[in-house]
């Protein structure tokens, strides 16, 4: 038997969430471990630093380093590496790179003045032509390292998430139920068929197509994906999950109206009171 994949319908459930959080989990890591190395370094030198001093330092550049992150990214979709014309737009990125850094660097010296002098302080960034250039080169490095990051991440969820589209066969009315899906992994294309399929769930932007042991996400929404389906094979269960009668194994209500559904594959999927009366209509006439 096919070994299950939990992670791959866990991860893009919450994909935009574990993309997102990604940048200032990590950020806020290295500042935490970086503050901690500066005070460690300053009571190595016998030399006197408040201890809020460097995680200030460092968390305003986390800040406005996530604004730098988001700003790239957007930029990034509309020059991307990946067209043909990638010397151009790897251009821009060189020339964009200048802005960045200065709203990096703007934005985190308010912040530590404003911070400072909430704290009764106050904070020198130093000569501005000397500083720019320091911290521009730090930035232009953080830049690169996000485009690498971007770039090798996009990569491994197009080679290794199974993402599916449905095929329709011209000599077929649009009213007739979609019998294969086109799967594609790993640069290679597979066909899956619908009565295969044990359960869908919604998925964020992605529907998940349970087959086989495996998930298939399908850039589509649940409705559209129901109305493409056998919907004599086919029921709504829930607002986010669908299943294939043929894997239907029992119905167990509970007291509120709702109740949980069991396939012959093991799992288990929660039943809706809305569409309760409809799936076990159609499991006792099936």
């Amino acid at each position: 038997m096919t070994e299950r994949e939990p992670w791959l319908s866990f991860y893009v459930r919450h994909q935009r969430l574990i993309e997102w959080s990604y940048w200032p989990i990590s950020k806020s890591l290295m500042a935490w471990l970086r503050a901690d190395s500066v005070l460690m370094e300053y009571a190595r030198r016998g030399q006197a630093l408040a201890q809020w001093e460097p995680y200030v330092w460092e968390f305003s550049s986390v800040i406005t380093g996530l604004v730098a992150v988001w700003l790239i990214v957007l930029f990034d979709r509309r020059f991307s590496l990946n067209s043909e014309r990638a010397g151009r737009n790897l251009l821009a990125h060189a020339l964009f790179s200048i802005p960045v850094s200065l709203v990096h660097v703007v934005g985190m010296v308010l912040v530590r003045k404003v911070t400072y002098s909430a704290l009764g302080g106050t904070y020198d960034f130093g000569d501005w032509s000397t500083e720019l250039w320091y911290e521009y080169r730090k930035d232009a490095v953080s830049y690169i390292n996000v485009l690498l990051i971007l770039y090798i991440y996009r990569f491994w969820s197009t080679r290794i998430l199974q993402e599916a589209s449905p095929i329709s066969d011209n000599d077929q009315t649009t009213s007739a139920p979609c019998e294969r899906f086109l799967v594609r992994k790993m640069g290679k294309d597979f066909l899956l068929r619908s009565s295969s399929i044990e359960w869908v769930e919604a998925a964020g932007n992605y529907m998940n197509l349970h087959a086989n042991g495996r998930v298939y996400p399908i850039r589509q929404t649940m409705s559209a994906l129901q109305e493409s389906l056998d919907t004599s094979r086919f029921a709504r269960v829930h607002r986010s999950f669908m299943v294939n009668l043929d894997f239907v194994e029992s119905i167990q209500p509970a007291d509120s109206g709702d109740g949980t559904i069991r396939l012959t594959t093991g799992e288990e999927i929660r039943l809706s009171r809305r569409y309760r009366d409809e799936i076990v209509d159609k499991v006792q006439t099936g």
